[in-house]
C-alpha cells in the first residue's frame, strides 16, 4: 500500500524547510476522510448542483439581457448640451413593454441570486 510518508522519507530533500513541508503535507492529507455517501448519491448530487448552476448562468444572461435591452437609450449633444433623449427599442413605439421587459429581466437576475445564495448556504 502506498504511504505518502515513506515516499517522502525516502526522497532525499537539500532543504530541510520543504522537507518539514512535505511532511506536513503528508499528515494532513492521511486526515481526509473518505466520503461517507454511497457512490449513487453523490452522483445526484453532482448532477443536481450543475444544473442548479446551469440554470444560474442561464437566468443571468437572460436578466441581464432583457433590462439592457429594455434600458438602452440614445442621446444627442448639440453645443456641449443634451439635445435629445430617448429609450431605444420599446419606450417610443410600446411603452408598456418595456415594463414588462425590465420586470421580466429583474425577476430573472433575482431568480439567479436565489439559486447563487443557495449554492452557497447548502456548500456545493
Amino acid at each position: 500500500m502506498f504511504s505518502w510518508d515513506g515516499w517522502l522519507n525516502r526522497r532525499s530533500c537539500s532543504h530541510s524547510a520543504s522537507h518539514e513541508d512535505r511532511l506536513q503535507f503528508a499528515e494532513n492529507f492521511s486526515k481526509i476522510t473518505p466520503s461517507t455517501l454511497a457512490p449513487d448519491l453523490e452522483l445526484r448530487s453532482l448532477r443536481r448542483t450543475r444544473k442548479l448552476i446551469g440554470w444560474q448562468r442561464r437566468l443571468t444572461g437572460i436578466g441581464a439581457s432583457l433590462v439592457m435591452l429594455g434600458l438602452s437609450c440614445q442621446f444627442s449633444f448639440s453645443g456641449g448640451h443634451i439635445t435629445d433623449f430617448h429609450f431605444l427599442i420599446l419606450m417610443r413605439d410600446f411603452s408598456s413593454l418595456l415594463g414588462a421587459c425590465v420586470s421580466l429581466g429583474l425577476s430573472c437576475l433575482v431568480a439567479s441570486f436565489i439559486i447563487r445564495r443557495y449554492l452557497r448556504v447548502t456548500g456545493l
